[in-house]
């Protein structure tokens, strides 16, 4: 099975039918290896050189960082689905992990990313939608900084520092705790019933587990990336740090203070009160990377 009739099949991942109406037109957005045109390579190499690539775990704030990034003036996709993802990427990642058998909550490094080129016409058509948002279009070949938000990308990074090897790359993490918790709870409330339950999230214990897995896959690449790649900590991020802001803003070239403080939720911390969960926190207290990040 060829990538363009993975992304044809239906995809057991949560989203909307807009994904799987994407996964349809995936002929569109890629290229085959040694067939790029002279129109791609102008693209991909001049117009949409530099992306800032969002990565982490599900609900560690991938979405409030992007939703963050584009209020404060980067292009994040004229296609957004649910979450504040790209369509068009998030179909591209499905269909990487699935056809080398992963999924979002059972992931793994696809083998074939070196293989993979990204088309320019589908960038421009599907992802930008210039010929809806024309005014857009000319922006980012103005220079607009842009990007695109996904967790998927922790495992299908190496396909889009193919594409674009001067891409940047923003990592959020979160106290694996609160992230297993919510899992759990949001698995809970879909029920067996719902296409999007995950059976191998019924324990808390899994989520913190899968937590673990995408937390180390996105530190493995900050060797590589160096000063390409800001790691940032959501619980810093939403109670507004002067530094961990700072940091942001130097990275992106953004102002994002203002828009910050007006959407910062600290309540999204510590969603476990004392004497609650104490399997979990007793399971987590054996958790390398919950010690390394100092949440344990």
């Amino acid at each position: 099975m060829n990538l363009c009739e993975v992304f044809s099949a239906r995809s057991r991942n949560p989203g909307s039918r807009s994904v799987n109406r994407a996964g349809d037109r995936a002929g569109d957005y890629l290229r085959a290896p040694f067939t790029a045109d002279i129109f791609d390579l102008i693209v991909i190499e001049n117009l949409f050189c530099q992306p800032v690539i969002v990565l982490g775990m599900h609900r560690s704030g991938t979405s409030m960082l992007a939703g963050l990034l584009h209020s404060s003036g980067m292009f994040m996709g004229n296609d957004w689905g649910r979450n504040q993802e790209s369509v068009f990427f998030q179909a591209l990642n499905i269909g990487l992990l699935r056809q080398n058998g992963f999924n979002w909550a059972s992931p793994g490094v696809p083998a074939n990313c070196g293989r993979i080129r990204i088309g320019g016409y589908g960038l421009i058509r599907r992802f930008v939608k210039a010929h809806r948002h024309p005014f857009q279009f000319a922006k980012l070949l103005g220079g607009n900084p842009w990007g695109w938000k996904d967790p998927r990308n922790t495992f299908t990074l190496g396909c889009w520092l193919n594409n674009f090897p001067r891409a940047k790359v923003i990592h959020i993490y979160r106290n694996g705790l609160d992230v297993a918790l919510s899992l759990h709870q949001r698995n809970r409330k879909l029920g067996p019933e719902n296409k999007c339950y995950e059976k191998t999230l019924e324990s808390k214990t899994a989520g913190l587990d899968l937590w673990e897995k995408y937390v180390a896959q996105a530190f493995s690449y900050e060797s590589l990336l160096a000063d390409r790649m800001l790691t940032l900590q959501f619980e810093k991020i939403i109670s507004c740090d002067k530094e961990e802001i700072e940091k942001l803003e130097t990275f992106t070239g953004l102002s994002v203070r203002s828009k910050l403080v007006s959407t910062a939720d600290q309540s999204r911390t510590a969603r476990y009160k004392e004497g609650e969960h104490e399997d979990l926190i007793r399971y987590a207290a054996q958790n390398h990377w919950m010690k390394k990040l100092g949440y344990c």
